[in-house]
């Protein structure tokens, strides 16, 4: 059973998971994504594998490029593809009870390492939760990005609509608007209260 979030930008899905599963994460694999910023300024991503804590959501930039996989506008998705790999090799530790993505479903599908990884990490058995980039998220990315070859875009929106077949099979995906935060938070207690209340 797996419960992942979509939604507008900046509505706080990534907020909302964080909330709910802090209390557990000696118990959560995956990776997450951080806000990098260089003193006041925000200044790009970067991706950290969760191993007994979740990071923080907010990092000042420290000089390290590990995981720094957008860095005031310039894309190092070799950097992303390295930690989902780290992060997909660590779940089969048994005290991974669950799998946390934050965030999939963007340009990394490009990636077939990466893509494989989704799948593997999706298929443990284990219970994922995560946040899903929006069709119209990703769109808009396309649009950002303005991709040129646009074979490559068509490759993006058939691994999108794959990976969202996928995640609709084996549980939830839930979109979250100012007028249902509330709501979703109650949804994601739950889910994480059913997984994690018989082993304590």
């Amino acid at each position: 059973m797996h419960l992942f979030l979509q939604g507008a930008r900046q509505v706080g899905k990534s907020t909302l998971l964080r909330q709910t599963a802090a209390p557990y994460g000696k118990e959560i694999g995956g990776f997450t994504v951080q806000r990098l910023w260089r003193g006041d300024r925000w200044a790009g991503f970067q991706a950290a594998v969760i191993a007994g804590t979740l990071p923080p959501a907010d990092i000042p930039d420290h000089g390290h490029r590990e995981g720094v996989f957008l860095d005031d506008g310039v894309r190092y998705p070799e950097r992303l593809a390295a930690v989902v790999e780290r992060a997909a090799g660590m779940i089969r530790d048994p005290r991974c009870t669950l799998i946390l993505l934050d965030e999939i479903g963007g340009a990394e599908l490009r990636d077939p390492a990466v893509w494989e990884d989704y799948r593997a990490m999706l298929g443990t058995g284990k219970p994922c939760a995560g946040v899903f980039k929006s069709s119209e998220n990703l769109e808009s990315m396309l649009h950002r990005q303005r991709l040129e070859d646009p074979r490559l875009a068509e490759l993006l929106r058939a691994r999108h609509t794959a990976l969202e077949r996928m995640l609709r099979a084996e549980g939830m995906l839930l979109t979250v608007t100012p007028d249902n935060r509330e709501a979703v938070r109650r949804r994601l207690e739950d889910f994480l209260t059913a997984i994690f209340r018989p082993v304590r």
